[in-house]
Parts: structure tokens; sequence; C-alpha cells
């Protein structure tokens, strides 16, 4: 027994040696520093909130907080890309000559000018075009007129009503489906008419009044109308009295 863990030791501990002196090699080889910094206007100064600060053909990066701050684990020589919709991409190589695994920077970025079409305004013939165009306008709504538009009940009665199952209930018909086949598999499938928990489900939907017919369906009528019974007419009696008279 002493034997093989003595053998065991010898083999492993230089092993062991091998792999940490390969992994500090590839961390000096790789050079890893904390890059952090601030990104600012370029004309007034002023702190630019939520930069895409990544870096180039590499998937990591940080966003810039409200005060323009940034700070994210980057290699020295590393191409870092800064975007914003508002603002002109720039990109800053890190040094790769650091001695310090610190690195603070400051990006200025310059404002995108987009330029829209032009709008030509032109007066109105006269004033009854004006006001006809006043009175025909179609004035939106506030905030307030439409949040209690949304939340009307009947039209979220409306919506509920004809809302289909979310993946939660399609999930758990699913399951529930592919549980009936597992258990009445390879046998005949059992008959509900007296498993008291079927019942308890039908009780249970009739208390919801899940079988109420909803009041916005049409009432069925029938397909055909239904014919009145034809009756065959029963001629008069004749009496032998009428007859002699006559």
């Amino acid at each position: 027994m002493k034997k093989k863990l003595s053998f065991l030791l010898l083999v492993f501990i230089p092993l062991m040696g091998i792999a940490a002196t390969d992994f500090d090699s590839t961390s000096k080889s790789r050079e890893y520093i904390q890059f952090t910094g601030i990104v600012i206007t370029a004309d007034s100064i002023l702190p630019i909130p939520f930069v895409h600060v990544t870096v180039k053909n590499k998937p990591y990066g940080d966003f810039s907080d409200f005060s323009g701050k940034f700070s994210f684990v980057a290699e020295k020589g590393d191409t870092v890309w800064f975007s914003h919709v508002q603002y002109k991409n720039s990109f800053y190589v890190i040094p790769d000559t650091l001695s310090d695994f610190k690195y603070h920077m400051i990006q200025a970025m310059t404002m995108d000018t987009i330029f829209l079409d032009g709008a030509i305004v032109t007066p109105v013939p006269n004033r009854n075009t004006f006001d006809q165009f006043f009175l025909s306008a179609d004035i939106p709504l506030d905030k307030m007129d439409i949040a209690k538009r949304n939340l009307d009940r009947e039209s979220l009665k409306d919506q509920a009503m004809n809302m289909g199952m979310d993946e939660k209930e399609n999930y758990q018909a699913y399951v529930k489906y592919q549980t009936q086949m597992q258990y009445h598999r390879n046998m005949a499938p059992s008959i509900t008419l007296m498993n008291p928990f079927a019942w308890a489900q039908f009780f249970e939907s009739w208390s919801r009044g899940d079988f109420k017919r909803n009041p916005n369906q049409p009432r069925s009528t029938p397909s055909s109308t239904p014919t009145p019974p034809q009756t065959t007419p029963i001629p008069p009696s004749t009496d032998s009295n009428d007859e002699d008279g006559s």
C-alpha cells in the first residue's frame, strides 16, 4: 500500500507542477488589466450614459452608467469600441507596454448629425377651410383617457373571453394528455362514469360556470323549420231522415 501511494505521489506531483507552470505562463502572456474610464461629450464635457464599450472581436465589455463611467477586464493591445445611437463611433487601442495592471482613460465622443427631409408648411386658403380642418381633426387622446379605455371592465372581459391558452396552460394540457396515454398504454381505456375524480372535476367546472353559454355568441337556429302535421278532412255524416226529406 505504501509503495502505491509513493508511486502516485511521484507521478501526480510533477504533473501538478507542470500544469501550474503552464497556467502561470498563459496568464502572463495574456496580461489582463482592469480597464476603466469615463465617456464625455467633446463639446460640453458632459458624461454620456448607456454607451456600448466593447472589445472588438471579443465577447466582453461594459455599459457606461449615468456618470459615464465604465469598468471591465481587458487585455493589453485590445481595440476598444465605443458606440452610441446619438454619437459617432470611436475606437481606442490599449497600449501593450503598460507596467501596471490598471489603466484609466477619458474618451470624448462627437455628436452624430442626421439630416432629415425638409417639410414645406403652407397656409390654408381661407377661414372657412381652416374651421373645417379644425373641426374634422382627429385629436389624439391623452394618457389618462388611453389608460381608462384599456382598463375598461367590458373591454377586459371581452379580451379574457377571446384569449387563448398561454404557454403554461398548453404545457399542462400536453402533460395531462401524455400522462393519460401512458396510463392506458397496452390496455383499453377505463370508463370514467364511475370515476369519483372525474365527477369532482365535473362539479367544479359546473360551479365555475364553464358550461354557461357566451352571451356574445348568437343563439343557434335549426336548419329547417318543422312543418305542421297534415290532417285529412273527415266528410260530414249524412242522416237517413235527411235523405228521405230530400
